[in-house]
């Protein structure tokens, strides 16, 4: 069956909602801003959607970071055509990894090449990593990984 990608609207959101939840650890970041905020324009992104017929199938997060929930092989190339033509706006693409890499493998060329000067951390980079993994937590989340034990558990699990 062939399908088609459009912007989701806030009546797509209970669908949105059923996607979310077939997989909420991957796509919690996503889950988190539907039920803070919404979906549409308020979102501070885009989400679009790959319909077979009327029924939404998959969907792609477009904001400072890309996220595809539920995408699978022509939603996927569905999503990286439109994504081809529209300027970049993301740091990174995140999710699990098979929909992830094949969506930056059919955008790359368009996209451009990751930044040059990233590269995997290694334990030689823990104490100037440390300090920005735990104020990120601390944004994202409201509380502090550093409690109870001063942070011990938390480097370990950085480390």
């Amino acid at each position: 069956m062939t399908g088609s990608v459009r912007l989701l609207t806030g009546a797509d959101a209970p669908a949105l909602r059923a996607l979310l939840a077939t997989d909420p650890v991957s796509y919690a970041m996503v889950g988190e801003r539907l039920q803070s905020i919404g979906l549409g324009t308020t979102l501070g992104a885009e989400v679009w959607g790959w319909f077979e017929g009327d029924q939404l199938r998959s969907a792609m997060y477009l904001g400072a970071n890309v996220v595809p929930i539920g995408a699978v092989g022509p939603a996927v190339e569905g999503f990286a055509a439109r994504a081809r033509v529209v300027t970049r706006r993301c740091s990174s693409i995140v999710g699990p990894a098979p929909a992830v890499l094949a969506f930056y493998d059919l955008v790359a060329e368009s996209w451009g090449p990751p930044d040059p000067r990233v590269r995997q951390a290694t334990l030689d980079d823990l104490e100037l990593l440390f300090p920005a993994c735990v104020a990120m937590f601390t944004e994202e989340l409201g509380i502090s990984p550093l409690v109870p034990d001063g942070g011990s558990a938390y480097r370990r699990r950085v480390a």
